[in-house]
């Protein structure tokens, strides 16, 4: 992704990190410690990968844990809670395009 940006856009700055963590984490401490990261190094835009399923995202249920309780969504976290664009993003097969979704645009369907 980085390659293709640059080479789209040669006169802009692409730049990728890695939040590392410890893993016994919470995912909203994941999700604040990219904020964070975010808000450090002035970022712009961050793509996240984002897994539901698409039922689960065209009814706008969340996942539920053992508890039965709505499990957090890292993704959706960042979304709703970032100063900067945030979109996640969906694989919907090996030929189905992606879904896309940011704080303005729900389920964006992009076949790419």
């Amino acid at each position: 992704m980085k390659q293709v940006c640059e080479v789209s856009q040669p006169r802009i700055r692409i730049r990728k990190e890695k939040v590392q963590m410890e893993a016994k984490l919470k995912d909203k401490d994941k999700a604040n410690a990219i904020l964070v990261s975010c808000n450090t190094l002035g970022v712009d835009l961050v793509i996240i990968g984002q897994r539901r399923s698409l039922s689960s995202a065209l009814l706008g249920i969340k996942r539920s844990g053992s508890s039965g309780l709505k499990a957090f969504d890292t993704a959706e976290y960042l979304i709703e809670n970032s100063k900067c664009t945030c979109v996640g993003v969906q694989k919907k097969g090996q030929n189905a395009g992606y879904l896309l979704n940011t704080k303005t645009q729900k389920n964006f369907w992009l076949l790419a």
